[in-house]
């Protein structure tokens, strides 16, 4: 989904970016489609004039963050939550 440019007063430079949310199954894992899914969503994100491509990805989910980091995504951030009772 592309997300919006920050507000004209931010720091951050404004540049056309998207979001992406992928999930396999685990019958599927290890058989390349997460990467293939990751390049079709890159592919059209391009071709859409994206420049930036962020996701989430919890931090215990190994295998998906050593895909993403094989992909040249690097963690820029963190994400906190506390659930309220």
């Amino acid at each position: 989904r592309r997300l919006p440019k920050p507000d004209p007063g931010s720091m951050v430079r404004p540049v056309e970016a998207a979001g992406i949310g992928i999930a396999v199954t685990a019958e599927h894992r290890g058989r390349g489609v997460g990467r293939a899914l990751m390049e079709a969503a890159e592919d059209r994100a391009a071709r859409e004039g994206i420049e930036l491509m962020t996701l989430d990805a919890f931090s215990e989910n190994r295998p998906a963050i050593e895909l993403y980091q094989s992909m040249g995504y690097h963690a820029s951030g963190v994400l906190m939550h506390r659930w309220i009772d």
